[in-house]
């Protein structure tokens, strides 16, 4: 995302996680009979490794994807 504030960057400028985090909260924006609950997880994958990018104190921990029996995936990551 770089260390530019969103607010300057026109569509062509921005990443796809910017675009995916703008799409996300111009829906829940357009369905205010909702009431919605946003949880992130930032994870790089490097040489077969996974890193938690929300997690300062750690440079890489033991990180598992696992899905459940309702299809969701989890890693232990920072939220």
């Amino acid at each position: 995302m770089g260390g530019g504030s969103l607010l300057n960057q026109t569509d062509d400028d921005m990443g796809i996680m910017p675009r995916a985090v703008q799409q996300v909260f111009e829906i829940m924006s357009a369905n205010t009979n909702r009431e919605y609950t946003v949880r992130v997880s930032y994870v790089e994958i490097y040489k077969e490794e996974l890193y938690d990018l929300l997690d300062l104190e750690s440079v890489a921990k033991d990180l598992h994807i696992r899905e459940d029996d309702k299809g969701n995936t989890g890693n232990g990551t920072s939220q």
